[in-house]
């Protein structure tokens, strides 16, 4: 299992479209180089007002691995990814619930939530159906790319 580790770098970061950090700031790299740019931090867009803040994403450097075991079928998202409302059973073998679940894991959910629910080849098929925030977008990009060699819009 990975643990979450921090890095800075002052490059353009990946879906950006090649933009630079702010002069004196750096990005930050959580867990497999992609971007997140802090849990509560402040973030100024393109007129100087602030934008608010982005929750860190889980990228699993292993969710891809064979061995993993999936779920299928008829699931419950765990509390913590699923906190809104009341429990709910999801079909994973829906393609429509399937890419609801994948939005909510994706935005809320840990590593392990991730390796256990998320299959890359459904991952990489659903993503253009799917609303992702676009940190969450710019945080799986760069694994999908050094992972399978696809280049996924952000």
């Amino acid at each position: 299992m990975t643990s979450a580790r921090v890095q800075t770098r002052s490059e353009p970061a990946p879906c950006d479209g090649g933009t630079t950090p702010p002069a004196g700031q750096s990005w930050q790299l959580v867990a497999g180089g992609a971007p997140y740019h802090g849990g509560m931090a402040e973030q100024k867009g393109q007129l100087g007002r602030s934008t608010g803040w982005s929750r860190p994403v889980s990228v699993p450097d292993d969710v891809d691995d064979p061995t993993l075991e999936k779920a299928r079928g008829a699931i419950e998202l765990p509390r913590h990814v699923s906190w809104s409302g009341p429990t709910r059973r999801w079909d994973l073998d829906d393609r429509r619930q399937r890419a609801q679940v994948y939005e909510i894991v994706l935005s809320e959910g840990t590593d392990d939530d991730v390796r256990r629910l998320i299959v890359v080849d459904d991952l990489l098929d659903l993503w253009d159906e799917m609303w992702l925030a676009p940190h969450v977008r710019r945080a799986w990009a760069p694994f999908l790319q050094r992972a399978r060699g696809v280049h996924v819009t952000c």
